[in-house]
């Protein structure tokens, strides 16, 4: 919060400045004032707090999406050692299949 900031709070709720380092105000005033003081930083807190989430949520889900691509290619490495046997094949290409598709969709729900 910059100084301007507060001292149009302190002007909103009537002080009234002598000179640039003297207000006159009543307590009623001052306990306006510390009302949209509070007010004020509770909103920066916020914002910053929610900015701090929504990094955790997309550090995250890109981990996610890594372990998802990670084991789509442990099951094509393990396809090239099994190499020979149908049902082993088809069942190693639609596990790594399926890894890919939910780490498209993990990174796709980051772009909505």
């Amino acid at each position: 919060m910059k100084q301007d900031e507060i001292i149009e709070m302190a002007r909103q709720v009537g002080f009234y400045g002598h000179s640039q380092n003297f207000f006159d105000c009543t307590r009623n005033q001052i306990e306006a004032f510390s009302r949209l003081v509070a007010a004020k930083v509770e909103e920066i807190l916020t914002e910053q707090h929610m900015a701090d989430i929504y990094q955790a949520i997309e550090i995250e889900r890109e981990a996610c999406a890594k372990l998802c691509y990670e084991n789509a290619q442990k099951a094509l490495s393990a396809q090239k050692v099994i190499d020979g046997d149908d049902l082993s094949d088809v069942f190693l290409r639609h596990h790594a299949s399926a890894h890919l598709q939910t780490a498209q969709a993990i990174r796709a729900r980051g772009e909505a």
